[in-house]
């Protein structure tokens, strides 16, 4: 298995410029209270098992808090919510089409959206529960990239997905489709 060095850059690309000025302020307070509990850890170097219990607090929190932050802050500046209108599956050309609603719910004005479409498969009744495993495999998805949308808080518009060639001998309704948009606004923080 190859490694594809290109969709590495293109998500840490991604990732530097959808940066919000809340994700440095996260950033530096998590460094911060690592440092902290790494010199309380060395302070406290005579009592071992308390001593090893603040490193290894201090290592789950520089390995884990940057990332929940981030969605956080994301999710709470730039939360939208989605409603799919229409689904049509085109009888001739083995397509879907995908009608759907993004409203922006979250506190900052949206510039920029990408919205991923997944068809995914179909499970059996005893594995109801554990849907949330099979969305990570999809049948098919695709992908639209919104530009210059400038839609202000509670503001909501329309988007269209087409999903091409996908076959499939049963019927598709809404509940087989996952639609998640990841919306931000850009930023330019210059580091």
């Amino acid at each position: 298995m190859n490694f594809d060095f290109s969709k590495f850059r293109e998500l840490i690309l991604f990732y530097r410029e959808t940066l919000h000025e809340y994700d440095l302020f996260a950033m530096v307070w998590i460094f911060v209270f690592f440092f902290l509990l790494l010199i309380f850890s060395i302070l406290i170097r005579h009592r071992k098992t308390t001593s090893l219990f603040a490193v290894l607090i201090a290592f789950i929190t520089i390995t884990i808090l940057p990332i929940y932050s981030y969605f956080f802050i994301h999710d709470h500046l730039y939360g939208t919510k989605t409603e799919i209108t229409y689904l049509k599956q085109l009888e001739f050309t083995d397509s879907i089409i995908i009608e759907g609603d993004l409203q922006n719910i979250g506190e900052e004005k949206i510039e920029q959206c990408k919205i991923f479409a997944k068809v995914l498969p179909k499970l059996p009744s005893y594995l109801d529960s554990f849907d949330f495993i099979f969305n990570l495999k999809s049948s098919k998805s695709a992908q639209i990239d919104l530009e210059d949308l400038n839609l202000e808080k509670y503001q909501s518009m329309h988007f269209k997905i087409k999903i091409e060639n996908f076959k499939t001998s049963r019927e598709l309704n809404i509940s087989d489709i996952s639609v998640y948009p990841n919306c931000y606004s850009k930023r330019n923080l210059d580091f």
